[in-house]
């Protein structure tokens, strides 16, 4: 049989709220579980495509042996195979107390010192990192 046959593979948009732990409980899943088989693939959107995750489904299991109030109910427990959040980390720049510091530019130009308030090149075309470092040295002692 082909994988089109064996299995279904559905997705489902969450509403605004969800998470994921609330997406891995058995019963979140009673409207569609008894169309559910083993194996079938689930992808989840959240909102604002802010997160991604895909789940195969481990189990289907008639609650309707348990007292509930809806005596034809299933559940489906789903598995994790992956999940990815999409929000940008916010990339934390370390904070230098020195307003001027060295950077290698290329072969060509080597080192130059950087005003690290407007990331502009003070100087440019230094030999050395020795030479570049000390030359900012000077610089932060003439600003402190």
């Amino acid at each position: 049989m082909t994988q089109a046959q064996a299995k279904t593979s559905w997705v489902h948009y969450t509403d605004a709220g969800t998470t994921l732990e609330d997406v891995q409980r058995p019963n979140y899943w009673c409207n569609v579980a008894g169309r559910m088989r083993l194996y079938d693939r689930v992808e989840i959107v959240f909102p604002d495509l802010n997160a991604y995750a895909e789940f195969i489904v481990t189990a289907v299991e008639d609650v309707s042996k348990y007292d509930t109030p809806n005596r034809s109910a299933q559940s489906a427990k789903l598995g994790l195979l992956n999940a990815y959040n999409f929000q940008k980390e916010e990339i934390k720049k370390e904070k230098s107390n020195e307003d001027y510091s060295v950077k290698y530019l290329n072969p060509a130009k080597r080192y130059g010192i950087v005003n690290n308030l407007n990331n502009t090149f003070v100087e440019e075309n230094i030999q050395t990192k020795e030479e570049a470092q000390e030359k900012a040295n000077a610089l932060n002692a003439l600003n402190a």
